[in-house]
């Protein structure tokens, strides 16, 4: 007895022209949404799910020197900014007074001033106006 078939040979599958697989950049655009997902459909997947992938690189060595070296880093650099600011707020400080004293001393005419007091003949009010040509001008009694 012999069996004949008709079915084809079995070959190894490849996609065809239809089935061909998503690019990275389709996939991203698939699940960017599901990511960054409104906060009334509950907290983003990103907030559930990135600590537990901070866990899983911890658990491997070099991934773990590596996040330990950035956090070194960063509260190195915070400290710095910290001590450079606590160094600088005097002289700031003073340098704020410093030019707020001499505004108000000018602003209030408590400064040098080249103005004098005139009298006129007609009122006896003074005013401060520049004296002509560098000449002092006499009170009228």
């Amino acid at each position: 007895m012999s069996v004949t078939t008709t079915a084809p040979p079995i070959t190894p599958s490849s996609p065809s022209a239809n089935e061909q697989r998503p690019t990275a950049c389709e996939l991203l655009e698939a699940v960017v949404p599901v990511l960054d997902a409104p906060a009334f459909f509950g907290p983003p997947v990103i907030f559930l799910l990135g600590p537990w992938l901070l866990l899983v690189l911890l658990l491997i060595g070099p991934a773990a020197l590596l996040i330990t070296l950035a956090l070194v880093a960063v509260v190195v650099a915070g400290a710095l900014a910290a001590l450079a600011a606590i160094v600088a707020s005097p002289f700031l400080l003073v340098r704020h007074l410093r030019t707020r004293h001499a505004a108000d001393g000018h602003r209030f005419g408590f400064g040098r001033s080249t103005a004098t007091p005139v009298v006129s003949a007609s009122s006896p009010q003074s005013s401060f106006a520049p004296a002509p040509s560098g000449q002092q001008v006499a009170a009228a009694s």
